[in-house]
């Protein structure tokens, strides 16, 4: 863990209220939650790194910000996760959140599930 990694975790640690804030490629931007908990602004900011828009570039960047107006997590579009640093996704791989390996259905040579 960075010095970086734990202020963030220790700003975490204190801050009660978060924003989530979604950019997007006409570099005009909107807020989607304000002063929400933790889980409520990580809940939106995945909706929102992997819904259709980010996933075809409409929406570009998500940040959530505490109520210093620090910024704790940012996601960008294929670049994935750049912040916080432990969670960083690789540039060669750059999934949308960590877990996300999951097939996506508008990629090439994905076949759909067959019907039980």
């Amino acid at each position: 863990m960075t010095d970086n990694d734990a202020t963030l975790m220790s700003n975490l640690s204190t801050s009660t209220e978060y924003s989530v804030y979604q950019f997007f490629n006409t570099d005009e931007y909107e807020d989607v939650r304000r002063w929400v908990t933790l889980e409520a602004a990580m809940q939106a900011a995945v909706h929102y790194c992997t819904s259709v828009a980010a996933r075809t570039g409409i929406t570009t960047r998500v940040i959530i910000t505490d109520g210093g107006d620090n910024t704790v997590f940012e996601w960008k579009f294929n670049e994935g996760i750049t912040w916080p640093e432990h969670l960083r996704s690789p540039k060669s791989d750059a999934p949308v959140t960590p877990n996300d390996k999951l097939p996506n259905p508008f990629m090439e040579g994905h076949k759909p599930e067959e019907p039980k």
